[in-house]
């Protein structure tokens, strides 16, 4: 959305009105002026995330000062983030001021970024919140000549250079990155510099190019907390090809570049876990022709891991389609061409987002790249295989309805699994469940990667389960984190519980207890304890542990180790040992 300052503004007073909203607070390190940018962000996380932000604004040029003061203002203000916006001809003015005179400018680039590397570690370490640094851009007042492409140390290049390692520096420091320089490059350096503003008041950038990153900044925020939608779901005629199916005919049907590029957009943000859906109004049988045999159709019958293409109501049929999923309406957009489709989808879906396509087919791809809801952070391997395992599932509920009792069906899946303790290769994974996971999740809490990497650090006991039946592999779906803390009274409580939507009834929760109780006995432990904290999203599982045998003692729930478990005998359970013994253990 593209706002001017006045409509920030205003938008701006409206959440000062606004009550009962929790506050969010953010921290601004910076080497130039950009007050302006606050306006933006505020707003943008407000629409984003439904928190008002309070902000810290670090003093011009101070971000060092800053950053060493341990009990400076900065740390006293406790920020959730900390933004840091530091242009690389301040970290290293002599390469930009004096690039003909220097020697070895690339060596000066690459000291620079180090010393400011280690500043943003000395941070991440004294800092309670997460960090977020803009990357950087080559200057506007950078002196450039055809002489610069040349050279592997020209300007654009030692900018380039700067990028690559501060990125290689990330796994060490456990800081996100911002990128400006993409910002930069959308918007076209004549509409993101301001020289006027530089030249008065050391305030680089427009406006506009504020408002661009405080949307890139919201986003990647909303990334860091797993706040990603889940599912788009499509409409067919004149949104997927140009043409209407039932009135044209499959030949008559024109799927273009345009239209084409569209479903290549679509097919990328699918290959990172993005599920695809179809609601049209149409005869299935004609649809489902066109996109199983149309020799110009990308998208095909596999891509999409559920579909109703009827003539009800819309609203309807998204609603089926979550339910279908098993995803809230809240992790669903949903693209069609039609206004009253969109008004209606609106009305009475307000959780969905709804985009509507506004007619000019070449538009449409750039649109669809740009999906700031699906932004994302990190990549594994059960994203990859999303779609397909909800594939999977609808073989399985055709096995179920073929099965004379729940217990037989249960038996026919040959389900296996495997518990082990989280590993550097997993630990990403495991973070990004904690913050998708709604249904199936005792506790709710959320953990970034370097959350669940201090917890473990500090001698939690992270455990993953991977799941598998006689249709395949569903991948790493499960998580417990047990707070060892208490381990001298010989007892652990659960902080963490959850399973994935994917593998749900299926009594995979009684073996993965079964297979902690059993850890626990080994241990030397007593007691575990676990707490249900009720949301909006779990009431699914506010009977869990009394189902599991557990006992109500005040607010929480406790087993006694001693009594035994009986974990399903269908359920293969594997357990990897630790490579340390776990706390408590005697």
């Amino acid at each position: 959305m593209n706002r001017s300052l006045a409509q920030y503004l205003q938008a701006h007073q409206k959440i000062a009105c606004s009550e009962n909203v929790e506050a969010l607070k953010v921290a601004v390190l910076r080497s130039f002026s950009c007050e302006t940018l606050e306006t933006a962000l505020a707003v943008d996380l407000f629409e984003r995330l439904k928190a008002r932000p309070i902000f810290f604004r670090g003093g011009y040029n101070q971000y060092a000062q800053e950053i060493l003061n341990s009990g400076g203002d900065l740390y006293k203000f406790e920020p959730d983030y900390t933004l840091i916006l530091v242009n690389l001809e301040d970290l290293c003015p002599d390469v930009f001021d004096c690039y003909y005179d220097i020697t070895e400018p690339a060596l000066r680039i690459d000291q620079a970024v180090d010393e400011f590397a280690s500043l943003l570690a000395a941070l991440c370490q004294t800092v309670k919140g997460e960090v977020i640094a803009a990357n950087f851009t080559t200057p506007f007042l950078a002196h450039y000549a055809a002489y610069h492409a040349q050279r592997p140390d020209g300007l654009p290049n030692l900018v380039a250079r700067a990028n690559l390692r501060l990125a290689g520096r990330l796994p060490e420091i456990s800081v996100h990155i911002l990128d400006l320089g993409e910002t930069i490059r959308r918007l076209g350096v004549e509409q993101a510099y301001a020289p006027k503003l530089f030249m008065l008041a050391r305030n680089p950038y427009s406006f506009q190019a504020y408002a661009a990153l405080s949307q890139q900044a919201a986003g990647l925020i909303a990334a860091i907390l797993g706040r990603r939608k889940k599912c788009i779901v499509l409409d067919l005629d004149n949104t997927l090809w140009k043409g209407i199916v039932g009135e044209d005919g499959p030949d008559g049907l024109e799927i273009s570049e345009p239209y084409r590029q569209f479903q290549a957009q679509l097919l990328k943000w699918n290959k990172t876990g993005v599920l695809l859906a179809l609601c049209s109004k149409n005869n299935p049988d004609d649809a489902l022709s066109v996109i199983r045999g149309h020799p110009d159709m990308l998208l095909r019958e596999e891509h999409f891991a559920a579909w109703r293409i009827n003539w009800e109501n819309k609203a309807d049929n998204i609603a089926a389609i979550a339910n279908e999923l098993n995803i809230g309406l809240d992790s669903l957009i949903f693209i069609d061409d039609s206004q009253f489709e969109c008004g209606l989808v609106r009305e009475a879906l307000p959780e969905v987002e709804v985009i509507q396509l506004d007619g000019d087919a070449a538009r449409h791809a750039d649109m669809a790249k740009n999906l700031t809801s699906l932004d994302f952070i990190h990549l594994t391997a059960e994203d990859r295989l999303r779609t397909a395992e909800y594939n999977v599932q609808k073989q399985r509920a055709e096995l179920k309805m073929r099965s004379a009792d729940v217990n037989s069906y249960l038996r026919s899946l040959e389900m296996t699994v495997k518990i082990a303790p989280v590993s550097q290769y997993t630990l990403t994974r495991a973070a990004q469940m904690t913050q998708k996971t709604n249904q199936f999740n005792l506790t709710t809490k959320r953990y970034t990667t370097e959350q669940l990497q201090r917890l473990s650090d500090s001698g939690a006991l992270i455990l993953t389960l991977e799941a598998a039946d006689r249709f395949g592999q569903s991948g790493l779906t499960g998580l417990m984190i047990l707070d060892t803390t208490r381990a001298v009274e010989r007892v652990w409580e659960i902080d963490t519980f959850l399973l994935s939507c994917r593998i749900m009834n299926r009594e995979i929760e009684r073996a993965f207890m079964g297979a902690v109780i059993g850890l626990a006995a080994k241990s030397g432990v007593d007691i575990l304890v676990g707490r249900y904290i009720p949301t909006a999203k779990n009431v699914p599982v506010k009977d869990l542990y009394a189902g599991l045998g557990f006992a109500a003692v005040n607010d929480c729930w406790e087993f006694r180790v001693a009594k035994g478990f009986a974990a399903p005998d269908y359920i293969d359970v594997s357990m990897e040992p630790q490579s340390s013994p776990p706390p408590g253990s005697c």
